[in-house]
């Protein structure tokens, strides 16, 4: 069962390490990428697959459609290759939702044990805790992802929602292609997914990135009665 949304209610805990924020709107400054990477360009050069700033906490905006549906969501974002964990917060429709991907514990066709924490229709209600594994709706990009995966640059971009971005293209986990979005520092700004076996699209943006360890205490949830 496809997992897209997600999140919560208890406060977010501080982390144990200095961190750096990253602000992303349409309206900055667009950052400065090396004459290289300029497509139609006597200069360009495709570079080497970088490695990403993949361990931060941020705002997301995700829009989620197949030939079924179509959705658009926003919350908070966990992303921890430290821990190998997403945990991913949203409210939609009279719900708040956490949802948490545990990628230390997967199946043999590669799902991902998955804990979904939900309170609704009221914020009295009792929450309720589902488990099981899924195929996540968010992945877990390891720092190498795109060096390892020998990623293929696709230009800088100007994306709607993030401005300049240096794309580059990639397939995860073989279920389908992958566009990685890094800003000029490289840091990780958004992808674009499609899964081939469901046919669904999946675009995250991400906004107020901090940079930084993410305290384990983030991905303690409830266990299940």
């Amino acid at each position: 069962m496809l997992r897209l949304l997600l999140l919560l209610t208890t406060p977010f805990l501080p982390f144990t390490h200095p961190t750096q924020v990253i602000m992303h709107s349409i309206t900055r400054e667009k950052p400065s990428f090396p004459a290289s990477y300029e497509l139609f360009s006597s200069a360009f050069k495709q570079p080497d697959p970088p490695l990403v700033k993949a361990e931060f906490k941020c705002n997301w905006q995700q829009h989620a459609w197949s030939s079924s549906f179509s959705r658009i969501s926003s919350g908070y974002l966990y992303h921890s290759p430290t821990h190998s964990k997403v945990r991913v917060d949203a409210t939609y429709d009279s719900s708040i939702v956490s949802s948490l991907f545990d990628y230390t514990n997967t199946s043999r066709d590669n799902l991902v044990w998955n804990t979904l924490y939900t309170i609704e229709p009221s914020v009295s209600a009792t929450p309720k805790i589902w488990t099981g594994f899924v195929k996540p709706a968010w992945a877990l990009f390891k720092e190498d992802i795109l060096v390892k995966s020998n990623a293929v640059f696709a230009g800088v971009v100007d994306d709607r929602w993030l401005g300049a971005a240096a794309s580059w293209k990639t397939v995860y986990e073989n279920s389908g292609p992958v566009t990685v979005y890094l800003d000029s520092s490289g840091t990780f700004v958004g992808y674009d997914f499609y899964d081939v076996t469901t046919r669904t699209g999946i675009v995250n943006r991400f906004f107020n990135i901090e940079l930084g360890k993410i305290d384990k205490r983030v991905f303690d949830f409830p266990k299940k009665e």
